[in-house]
């Protein structure tokens, strides 16, 4: 019985020890291709935060399966599920930009009489 919970505790230590953390590069720019600098970059699983530089270039630790919530200032929030083949290639992320709705202004013709 000691054994086996010695082997059990040697073995769950051993994958810990031994987990390799991979990470991903990526690159976020607007929808005409514009790189967006300052650009917050946040792991839903590992709760890590990271601000892309001033060409829009990011680099994050995730694995598999994880999601990353991509959003900036005037751009609509994205969120990005990691692939196997993200951590071979480069990921870009093309963020929307958020319509501005101003409000209507009526105009009206009030004559001075005074040509």
């Amino acid at each position: 019985m000691k054994t086996s919970r010695l082997l059990f505790i040697l073995l769950f230590f051993a994958t810990r020890f031994f987990a390799q953390t991979q990470y991903i590069l990526g690159n976020i720019a607007n929808e005409s291709g514009d790189k967006l600098p300052f650009a917050s970059i946040y792991n839903l699983r590992t709760d890590q935060i990271v601000m892309s530089d001033k060409m829009g270039n990011f680099v994050i630790a995730a694995q598999a399966s994880d999601e990353l919530r991509i959003s900036r200032q005037g751009y609509e929030r994205k969120l990005v599920t990691i692939m196997p083949e993200n951590f071979a290639a480069s990921l870009t992320v093309s963020l929307t930009t958020i319509p501005e709705e101003i409000e209507e202004v009526q105009l009206s013709f009030r004559p001075t009489g005074i040509l």
